[in-house]
């Protein structure tokens, strides 16, 4: 009779316990959870950049129009009569498109067009997508009542080319903005261009191109301003500017309140900037580059 020899090792299939499954799995989500905030931060981060790329752009066209236009910056409106002649504060001239029963691929290709022929500063900034910050999507949004379909995120600001005009006289208690360039006395601490959500009534909510310049409420006896228009915060907490001397920079915002308006506002939504604070580092840092005629 043959003998076996028996090794006393037991054999395997090689497949895996449902235990060693559930490890894999559990290490694979954790993995994911540290590795997820961090994409989405560098996305936000990109998107930041991009948008710096087009707020350089929009202030060295500017730039460039007021050297080849006798140093007159764009208007945002008529000087003597305040009727507004460029929306957006100054780049897109005529009226918003409408098209009847269209979808937002429709709209966006008609304002894209009259992007490239209503616009005194194009032959300086050729490219449409400069006018929307990548981060923004509310171009995708249907036509609603509540909050609907809107291209452009950036605005000229009220300082430079705004609305000189109002009640008696003055225009959110600025009474003056900047004509020409040459006036303008601290350009690399003078905006020239924000990012901006159109505003439909008094409690927001946006709609179609931005009308207006972006606008805080100047008070001239006080040399101090109130929160009007929103920040909206395409890509987190942080907006974007333009300014005078052509450079562009990133301002990452602290106040609560107005991250909760900007946040809201990115989206075409409802905000309030009422309890907005008056003081702090996000107050000063408008306060230092809202810089206008009556500017102190």
């Amino acid at each position: 009779m043959n003998s076996r020899i028996h090794s006393g090792r037991s054999c395997h299939s090689g497949a895996f316990t449902l235990i060693e499954l559930l490890v894999v799995i559990a290490i694979i989500a954790i993995l994911a959870a540290m590795l997820l905030p961090a994409l989405n931060r560098a996305k936000l981060k990109a998107q930041q950049t991009n948008c710096i790329g087009d707020q350089r752009q929009l202030a060295l066209a500017m730039v460039l129009y007021c050297t080849d236009n006798d140093d007159n910056i764009v208007p945002m409106a008529d000087y003597n009569s305040g009727t507004i002649t460029e929306k957006a504060g100054g780049f897109f001239g005529g009226s918003n498109p409408s098209v009847p029963n269209s979808t937002p691929d429709v709209m966006t290709r008609a304002v894209q067009d009259l992007l490239t022929t209503n616009n005194p500063i194009f032959k300086y900034a050729p490219n449409v997508g400069v006018y929307q910050c990548p981060a923004d999507t509310r171009f995708k949004f249907c036509i609603s009542k509540d909050t609907g379909w809107s291209y452009g995120s950036y605005s000229k600001t009220q300082n430079v080319g705004g609305e000189p005009v109002g009640a008696g006289g003055n225009y959110f208690g600025m009474g003056d903005t900047f004509k020409k360039l040459s006036a303008v006395k601290s350009t690399a601490n003078t905006f020239m261009f924000a990012e901006d959500a159109n505003s439909t009534g008094s409690s927001g909510g946006s709609s179609g191109w931005n009308i207006g310049t972006w606008v805080q409420t100047w008070y001239i006896s006080t040399a101090s301003f109130t929160w009007l228009d929103p920040v909206p915060m395409f890509h987190g907490n942080v907006s974007t500017f333009g300014f005078a001397d052509g450079h562009a920079e990133s301002h990452k915002w602290f106040d609560g309140e107005l991250i909760k308006a900007g946040l809201a506002a990115a989206q075409g939504k409802p905000f309030s900037l009422a309890r907005a604070s008056v003081t702090g580092p996000d107050y000063s840092y408008v306060r230092d580059n809202y810089r206008h005629p009556n500017w102190r």
